[in-house]
């Protein structure tokens, strides 16, 4: 092979790799070039048809050793011939996308699901690149497998959790509004329903329209009775459920909330510093209801330090095992909070946006773990929120 060319490829409109006369690609050298890669990769003849595949290839499709695909041998398979091993679903776009980089003789990448030997599927990009002579022409084409499997199921799974999380801060905040509208609903309707009654004795004693009056009465106690039940059952329907608690690692529920709030975090420039011991005994929760605390608790941390110098917009999240409880805290640098007392009253917020129920609900939360949510802070110097949940000998019965 000229070792001119085999020095000079270029990309990414092919890949010069012929030999000094022009006779084809070196295929030995090809092949032992591409079981060295770590890779799931394959060459296919200048039409299409997959010719040879490395041997971590063949080990995944399962291959005996002397399959064509293995030996190197051109038997004349058509050039969508390798689609029968894609799953059945991603076969038309790999068909279209395939066609079209032969035609034009161009880079071709796709995202499929491979067959593997034991029939499951895996997601793959698939990408090739032309490798052609010293003319232009194609003489094989160059092909790559790239697993993105593991990557695409924790994209769906962090979609997945954001959802729930999403889903489980409107139920609750939900569950926040019916009980202060319906606290604050029930006590005129009460009002109503004793002046009612005091009406009626009244009307009782009275001569005129007696018979019509207690229509009208009857008609008052029935409207203001159905209007308190309808509050009581609007509030029923969005009551949280009791806490579905298991044992949480603190150190995954940490990063996970952590995940789904990189881009927020990237987008305001803030540094995150994680400071949880490892070996700290698992919280014994319900792991969405705890995330939700430190979806809110982070997020209120984000927009504190907004205003800050960007060297100086840091967070810190910290935990540490106490005599009786497990306490996770969250510190910023951002303006601090003015009004310790008021701040998980529900609706009292300080943000222009902001609708006053996230830390309402968050403290809701746990209490009903039987732990506490606090805050310290000074104005200008920032805030620690304190969330503490207590041991629970159900962790030993969970777990035995």
């Amino acid at each position: 092979m000229n070792a001119r060319n085999r020095t000079n490829p270029y990309w990414p409109n092919g890949v010069t790799l012929a030999d000094q006369n022009d006779q084809g690609p070196d295929i030995f050298y090809i092949q032992a070039m591409l079981n060295c890669i770590p890779a799931y990769s394959w060459y296919a003849s200048a039409k299409g048809a997959w010719i040879w595949v490395n041997a971590r290839t063949s080990a995944y499709l399962g291959l005996p050793e002397m399959h064509p695909l293995c030996c190197g041998e051109d038997i004349g398979n058509d050039w969508k011939s390798h689609l029968a091993l894609l799953h059945p679903d991603d076969r038309a776009t790999a068909l279209s996308s395939w066609e079209e980089s032969l035609h034009a003789s161009s880079r071709h990448e796709i995202r499929a699901r491979i067959r593997a030997a034991d029939e499951t599927y895996r997601w793959f990009l698939l990408r090739a690149e032309p490798l052609r002579d010293s003319e232009g022409n194609v003489l094989l084409w160059l092909g790559i497998n790239i697993d993105i499997d593991d990557q695409l199921r924790a994209d769906e799974e962090l979609r997945i959790l954001k959802e729930r999380l999403v889903r489980s801060t409107q139920i609750a905040a939900a569950a926040a509004m019916s009980a202060s509208i319906a606290h604050e609903i029930n006590q005129p309707l009460g009002a109503i329903v004793a002046n009612a009654h005091a009406a009626s004795t009244w009307l009782t004693a009275s001569p005129p329209n007696i018979s019509r009056m207690r229509i009208i009465i009857d008609r008052i106690l029935r409207d203001s009775n159905v209007a308190a039940d309808v509050v009581q059952k609007m509030r029923g329907l969005f009551r949280q459920q009791s806490p579905q608690k298991r044992p949480v690692d603190i150190s995954h529920a940490v990063q996970q909330v952590l995940a789904v709030l990189d881009a927020d975090i990237r987008k305001q420039g803030v540094d995150v510093i994680v400071d949880i011991p490892a070996g700290l005994i698992p919280l014994f929760a319900d792991p969405v209801q705890l995330q939700q605390i430190l979806i809110n608790l982070i997020s209120n941390a984000i927009d504190a330090v907004d205003g800050r110098p960007s060297a100086e917009r840091r967070i810190w999240l910290e935990a540490e095992a106490e005599v009786d409880a497990i306490a996770l805290r969250v510190r910023d640098t951002g303006r601090g909070v003015s009004d310790s007392d008021r701040i998980f009253e529900t609706f009292y917020t300080t943000k222009p946006k902001g609708m006053g129920i996230g830390l309402a609900v968050s403290r809701s939360i746990a209490e009903a773990h039987d732990g506490s949510l606090s805050v310290l802070s000074q104005p200008g110097l920032g805030a620690e929120f304190t969330l503490k949940i207590p041991y629970s000998n159900d962790i030993e019965r969970a777990e035995g």
